[in-house]
């Protein structure tokens, strides 16, 4: 069965939207997560220059308890406490989550703080419009930036992070990032390589339309309908149902002599003295075009040609 070429075409076109779709979406996501581990650092960073504010203001008293950084003991209003490791931890982290206990105790950190420094090292950072929110828990109790949790589906919703030693202080943030911010930081490579297939797809979608719509507008003075098949006299090409049958030229005149021999058998002579008058080998010839003829119709059983014995040959239709 002959696949129509008009769907066929539909298929195509559909199938190469469909990957630009995939594209965009891989593409998209790709800047959403670029985005996201920008947020990240950004967060990181606001806890950092947070604590180094509050750590500035409170004095906090460590001494280590053993070589290996094993345990610290900490000095606060409460008195000494000790807190013991399983296994040597590097000394400057575990001095952070300790003075973070500690100062949790003391002056505890601000959402709305974390969330303007938050804001401020985007806009650094080149994201901008950019809705953003902390939440800061501190033994099962949250605390919100602008005394709002709220944030929509589409929001990014980082990670929770834990701030202190024993885990009882964490924050998280979140950020409503517009399309825009996304695009923005999407590699070049990767947004220059979605708007070249757009606008190549775009191109080959709008030029196969127009050769549809070409395609049927065919200049019927210049053309012989039998049925559903029509001729093209000048561009010497073959449509039936709508789709084009492809023919070499000889083959084209070949069928037009038929045609206009309608009913009637054409012999060979009369095919050699129409092609091939003073070729000693034009029976091959004829044979060799009827054959391709015949196989370039095959599609279309009511369209058929009959070799007759004694008689030649004869265009048939069937009503």
């Amino acid at each position: 069965m002959k696949i129509n070429a008009k769907l066929l075409l539909l298929a195509s076109i559909s199938l190469g939207w469909l990957i630009f779709s995939i594209l965009l979406y891989f593409t998209y996501k790709e800047g959403k997560n670029n985005l996201t581990d920008k947020i990240i650092d950004c967060v990181q960073d606001a806890i950092n220059t947070d604590y180094q504010e509050r750590l500035n203001k409170i004095l906090v008293l460590y001494r280590p308890t053993g070589r290996k950084i094993k345990g610290f003991q900490i000095e606060s209003e409460d008195g000494i406490e000790t807190i013991s490791f399983n296994e040597g931890t590097n000394q400057s982290a575990v001095e952070r989550l300790c003075n973070q206990y500690v100062l949790s105790k003391i002056l505890p950190p601000s959402p709305d703080e974390i969330n303007d420094l938050l804001k401020n090292k985007l806009k650094r950072n080149g994201v901008e419009n950019v809705r953003t929110g902390i939440i800061y828990s501190n033994n099962g109790k949250s605390f919100f930036s602008n005394s709002d949790s709220t944030y929509s589906k589409s929001s990014i919703i980082l990670p929770t992070k834990y701030i202190d030693i024993k885990k009882a202080q964490s924050i998280q943030a979140w950020a409503t990032v517009p399309y825009t911010e996304i695009i923005k930081i999407i590699s070049p490579k990767s947004f220059w390589s979605v708007v070249t297939y757009f606008i190549v797809l775009f191109i080959v979608s709008i030029s196969s339309i127009k050769g549809t719509k070409h395609g049927k507008q065919i200049n019927r003075s210049e053309c012989i309908e039998m049925g559903n098949m029509i001729l093209n006299l000048e561009s010497q090409n073959l449509y039936i149902n709508g789709n084009l049958c492809q023919l070499t030229p000889i083959d084209f005149r070949l069928l037009l002599l038929f045609i206009n021999s309608p009913n009637k058998f054409v012999t060979k002579e009369n095919i050699k003295n129409k092609f091939w008058p003073t070729d000693e080998n034009s029976d091959s010839k004829i044979h060799t075009h009827i054959s391709t003829l015949k196989s370039s119709l095959k599609d279309y059983p009511e369209y058929t040609i009959i070799t007759e014995i004694n008689k030649g040959y004869r265009f048939n239709v069937k009503e």
